[in-house]
């Protein structure tokens, strides 16, 4: 329960990116059941950017997919 009212509190609403260099993240879904995947929206404003980084995992593989809109 905690962590659905954890994803409530998040779930459309912009906050800052995990990197500190200006760009936001928006939470628009998460799935943890059988194959979990998650999809943020991301927005970088003017000198926003993510310099180059590798994500640590706790298990399993990590597959990503950008798209620029």
């Amino acid at each position: 329960m905690i962590e659905f009212r954890k994803y409530l509190h998040q779930w459309l609403r912009w906050k800052k990116g995990r990197e500190n260099t200006g760009y936001e993240q928006l939470l628009l879904f998460i799935n943890p059941f059988v194959i979990p995947f998650n999809c943020w929206l991301l927005r970088f404003p003017a000198g926003s950017h993510i310099p180059p980084h590798r994500d640590t995992l706790r298990s399993g593989r990590h597959f990503r997919l950008n798209v620029i809109v």
